[in-house]
């Protein structure tokens, strides 16, 4: 069974969208590094949470730390 490869540098943007996704859904990752991303058919899925917090709980701090540390990993990558 495919369980998915690295993510590619043409679908980066998926990672944002995916995780903006995961948002809404009140989900919060918690730790949204690559390591924790695999691209299978074509689409980037996210592994390995760290937590999850209920809807009532969901900060928007909490949210942009996840996406403070996508940022921060694409900006090394392309280093």
């Amino acid at each position: 069974a495919d369980v998915g490869s690295e993510v590619p540098k043409s679908a980066w943007r998926q990672l944002f969208v995916t995780l903006g996704t995961l948002h809404e859904s009140n989900f919060v990752h918690g730790d949204p590094r690559s390591a924790n991303a695999i691209f299978l058919q074509g689409k980037v899925r996210w592994i390995d949470f760290q937590r999850f917090v209920a809807a009532d709980v969901v900060s928007i701090k909490d949210k942009k730390r996840d996406l403070d540390i996508v940022l921060v990993l694409l900006l090394r990558q392309q280093e």
